[in-house]
């Protein structure tokens, strides 16, 4: 596929491996970041797994299900803490893009956008700027 053809903004989903730690899953682009990158969140149907993982940080855990976004196979969450927030280069996106190995989604539904902003919000891991900053898009 033309990499020209990747469309990249806040709020936007994609499939695919973007490092070694997404797999398959679903990827968010929450904001951007400096110059051609941009920050992202990845979605996983581990959910209890994840509760385990967040277990200092419940408020930062945005549970999923399949009727908030179609897109969805199952029931799902998205870790919103600090540490899951990761960085990627749109010469990335576009690479994985033109190789099949991302897929565009979709953009993120009104109502899965307010539970991560608020899973943002409500971590105890962002300070005041940052949570500014993620969410101001």
């Amino acid at each position: 596929m033309p990499s020209n053809l990747l469309q990249i903004s806040p709020w936007r989903a994609y499939k695919g491996q973007v490092d070694d730690f997404t797999g398959g899953h679903r990827i968010i682009i929450v904001c951007p970041y400096e110059d051609k990158q941009y920050f992202y969140l990845t979605v996983t149907s581990k959910v209890d797994k994840a509760k385990i993982r967040c277990k200092n940080d419940l408020s930062s855990l945005v549970e999923l299900d399949v009727t908030e976004w179609d897109a969805l196979t199952c029931h799902s969450c998205v870790e919103c803490g600090k540490r899951n927030l990761k960085i990627v280069n749109e010469a990335q996106l576009k690479s994985l893009y033109a190789a099949e190995k991302l897929q565009p989604l979709s953009i993120i539904p009104e109502i899965v956008k307010t539970k991560i902003i608020a899973g943002i919000c409500s971590s105890v891991t962002y300070t005041d700027t940052e949570k500014a900053m993620y969410t101001k898009y």
